[in-house]
């Protein structure tokens, strides 16, 4: 058996500046995050009325019909402020909802500064009610200032209830 002995061949990568692919590498990124911030900002800002009929039988008798308007992820505060609020509700006032339900994340951020918004939703007043669940960014903002905000918007909070 025959032993060599001597250096083994390396072969080092000489240590350079960014290449060609990592530049187009973080370019594309850059350009999907900011498509991807840009949709985000137009969707949020995105007012859609979408009507849907749904047949039954379970009306109680004499209610031929029954308006539900129903608002989610607002993030009122955060995101939102109360000349948009404003925008909402008017769309939800022309609508002469009979129950108008927030199903989460009315609120976000401070709610503890929210000014003349109790007051826009005083007028609304469907004959049935305004009800509201929390959703995750209730919690994010305080949990007890966002029940007291949503119970000074006029709503009824609904925890776990079962009729």
């Amino acid at each position: 058996m025959k032993r060599i002995r001597g250096k083994a061949n390396r072969i080092e990568k000489k240590e350079e500046g960014p290449t060609w692919h990592d530049a187009t590498s973080m370019l594309s990124r850059i350009g999907w995050f900011k498509h991807t911030d840009t949709y985000g900002y137009f969707e949020a800002h995105a007012l859609r009325v979408r009507k849907v009929v749904v047949e039954t039988e379970k009306l109680p008798p004499g209610i031929d019909r029954l308006r539900i308007a129903q608002i989610s992820d607002v993030h009122l505060g955060l995101i939102v402020q109360e000349s948009r609020m404003r925008e909402i509700l008017e769309k939800v006032e022309a609508e002469k909802p009979d129950i108008l339900v927030s199903t989460g994340d009315l609120v976000d951020g401070d709610v503890n500064r929210i000014g003349a918004l109790p007051a826009l939703f005083g007028r609304i007043r469907p004959p049935l009610g305004k009800f509201a669940v929390t959703g995750n960014h209730e919690v994010y903002a305080g949990l007890s200032a966002s029940i007291r905000a949503k119970r000074d918007f006029g709503f009824t909070l609904l925890s776990g209830e079962l009729q």
